[in-house]
């Protein structure tokens, strides 16, 4: 998330995806778990807004968190 916010203060708007963050405002893409298969982190521009969500290790396999960049808070879904 800061990755994301210092792009945006930045550039002026968001990145179109997470790998041009890197390497200036994120070194690597960082782990969610130590799991054999990485779970996927969604990030994606949505009418120019960002959506940013991750696994949950809690709940079941659909369950993930969502940023509110708005907010600027983590929502759990389940």
């Amino acid at each position: 998330v800061s990755a994301i916010e210092s792009f945006h203060d930045s550039e002026g708007h968001y990145p179109e995806s997470l790998s041009t963050l890197m390497p200036k405002y994120l070194a690597v893409l960082p782990k969610i778990k130590p799991t054999f298969i990485q779970p996927n982190i969604t990030y994606q521009l949505i009418g120019g807004r960002p959506y940013l969500a991750i696994p949950s290790a809690r709940g079941d396999q659909f369950a993930k968190y969502e940023y509110d960049f708005k907010a600027k808070i983590w929502n759990h879904y389940q």
